[in-house]
């Protein structure tokens, strides 16, 4: 545990990052960036609550000084609700499964085509395939989406 913290100390200095990737809270401490990755030192004498609420505010503070996106929090932020909803609504099962057989098979389906196939109605269309049900199908496959859904699903069984 030392050489993490002796790391992140190291990287803190050399990289002449502010106070508010030092936590700015008691309960959280050095920092540490690696890609996409984050390492903390917490302060497990402190209560489970005060831990929790001082991640839940630090966290947008930390991707705010890395140039971090929450693309993450923006799409996740969705309830299970809505999403099985969009998921039923724009066909994504069916998508995909035309997606994969077309890759596996080295087809080619056109965004028109796939329109008129899962969507005969014309509720949707190439444009909306391309602006909103692919970017939903990126974003709901997503290691943090999946997981997210997947911890609701058990839950509310």
């Amino acid at each position: 545990m030392a050489r993490l913290s002796d790391k992140a100390q190291h990287y803190i200095a050399e990289n002449d990052i502010g106070r508010s990737l030092r936590g700015q809270k008691r309960s959280v401490a050095s920092t540490i960036e690696s890609g996409n990755m984050m390492h903390l030192s917490i302060n497990l004498d402190w209560p489970d609550d005060l831990i929790l609420k001082d991640m839940m505010q630090l966290l947008p503070l930390w991707r705010e000084s890395l140039s971090k996106t929450n693309e993450s929090q923006a799409f996740t932020s969705q309830s299970w609700d809505v999403v099985k909803r969009k998921i039923f609504d724009y066909n994504i099962f069916p998508m995909i499964d035309l997606l994969t057989w077309a890759a596996w098979s080295g087809k080619t389906i056109t965004k028109d085509v796939l329109a008129v196939t899962l969507f005969p109605d014309g509720r949707y269309g190439y444009t909306n395939i391309t602006q909103t049900i692919k970017l939903f199908i990126d974003n709901l496959m997503k290691d943090f989406s999946l997981e997210k859904y997947r911890r609701e699903i058990i839950n509310k069984k």
